[in-house]
């Protein structure tokens, strides 16, 4: 029995989850189906609860009014305009009714589908800036897929749950194949992938969390520089066990260039 040689892209999906989520990670999220925020809900749905107590206090008001009035053509109208008033109250109930209900299992399920998401834009997104390449694989032989294949080109899709793409005819001579992804340079790529959760950076090895942190750094004070003499020992600081080489290799690695420019000043 020989060693395998790729991972199918579904399992990428998978291990790429459990990297970003850790124990949040449940397994079911590449089946998930979209869902949409409740957040997005909330703000579909205020409208229309303000528009039905508009409606309310209008009513109300018409029924007054009614009461306090013998004049029959005056009464007429505003029993005319109560039923319009009712009837878009019962168009407004309908279109509340219409929206789902925001219960425990409709956050889970959302939750679940961001995961999804998201997972999905790292793999993808790898995928078509070229940092690796997924193959078109029938039997043993197989067919590099291009990176701009993933960035949307017509006639091209993949199926995350099947491991499945379906090439444009005008490139391959064959339309469709098993994607899959060389496991030497998946698993390269998966080591710079940061986790999104702490559970998941808790399970990093303490130079993968300093990295983790040291990336995030980067990101959040990309024209000031903290100094090299500044952020190694800073490292060690949070990072117990954390070599002087060791953070060294990571300034030396992710640190911008201009951060590295000599005679640069921290903070500058």
């Amino acid at each position: 029995m020989t060693d395998r040689l790729y991972f199918f892209l579904e399992e990428t999906f998978d291990m790429l989850g459990r990297r970003l989520y850790g124990s949040e990670w449940t397994g079911n999220e590449l089946i998930a189906v979209t869902v949409e925020s409740p957040q997005a809900i909330e703000e579909k749905a205020a409208p229309l609860v303000q528009a039905i107590a508009d409606a309310n206090a209008e009513i109300v008001a018409a029924q007054d009014e009614i009461a306090s009035t013998v004049d029959a053509a005056k009464v007429e109208t505003l029993t005319a305009r109560i039923t319009d008033l009712e009837n878009r109250r019962g168009q407004l109930h309908s279109e509340q009714n219409d929206l789902p209900l925001l219960t425990e299992s409709y956050t889970t399920s959302y939750e679940l589908f961001e995961r999804h998401r998201v997972t999905e834009e790292h793999l993808i997104g790898a995928l078509a800036s070229g940092a690796m390449r997924a193959w078109a694989m029938r039997g043993d032989n197989g067919t590099g897929i291009h990176a701009r294949f993933w960035r949307g080109e017509k006639g091209f899709a993949y199926y995350l749950d099947l491991s499945l793409v379906v090439l444009p005819l005008t490139e391959y001579g064959k339309r469709r194949g098993t994607a899959k992804i060389r496991i030497t340079d998946f698993n390269a790529w998966l080591e710079s992938v940061t986790p999104i959760t702490e559970d998941a950076i808790a399970k990093l090895s303490v130079e993968e969390q300093a990295t983790a942190w040291f990336k995030q750094e980067v990101a959040a004070n990309q024209n000031k520089s903290p100094g090299r003499k500044n952020i190694v020992p800073r490292m060690q600081e949070l990072f117990p066990g954390l070599s002087e080489r060791a953070a060294l290799q990571i300034w030396q690695q992710h640190a911008p260039e201009q951060w590295k420019e000599p005679g640069r000043r921290p903070g500058s």
